[in-house]
């Protein structure tokens, strides 16, 4: 059987740009300007709000009046989790975890990390948390140029050797 595509799926070649496409027309549509240096990044003039969009990751920067404001606008299209709203109020979040961060409100101002459930992850995907392990530890590499070799076996962690190894930078 063979039918046609009529939409994007999750995958595809084109379902990036047309998601891309998507959230921009959106947010354009909300009265939001989209950046000049990047196009992942909007300002929207009349509230004072900013945008920064990773992926299918939305934050947002304002007053709690129009980040409401925003909140209902992008719930009215898409499917929402807020994952908090971080701020020095009463009811606002002291810490959040965004892109593998952790960002918390501190007195002398916002402060972030990476998220140790990241490192763990890793460590995981090696084979060596939850069973008495530590961390395994990489050598030196013979050409001193910082290619180390993992304690897990000869030669350095590959695709084949460790699938998570994609997550590393991250």
């Amino acid at each position: 059987m063979c039918a046609k595509l009529v939409r994007q799926l999750y995958g595809t070649r084109d379902a990036p740009a047309r998601w891309e496409a998507l959230y921009s027309e959106t947010l354009e549509g909300f009265g939001f300007r989209k950046g000049r240096a990047s196009a992942c990044c909007f300002y929207h003039d009349e509230k004072d709000i900013r945008c920064v969009v990773h992926g299918d990751d939305f934050t947002f920067t304002g007053i709690d009046s129009e980040l409401d404001w925003v909140t209902a606008k992008m719930e009215s299209v898409f499917l929402c989790k807020v994952g908090g709203r971080l701020g020095g109020g009463a009811g606002d979040a002291k810490e959040v975890r965004l892109l593998n961060r952790v960002i918390w409100w501190a007195p002398q101002g916002l402060r972030y990390e990476a998220d140790p459930r990241h490192a763990e992850q890793l460590i995981r995907g090696l084979g060596r948390l939850g069973r008495g392990h530590s961390a395994p530890e990489a050598s030196p590499s013979p050409d001193g140029l910082g290619r180390g070799h993992s304690a897990l076996g000869a030669g350095p962690l590959t695709p084949l050797t460790f699938p998570g190894y994609k997550r590393g930078p991250a």
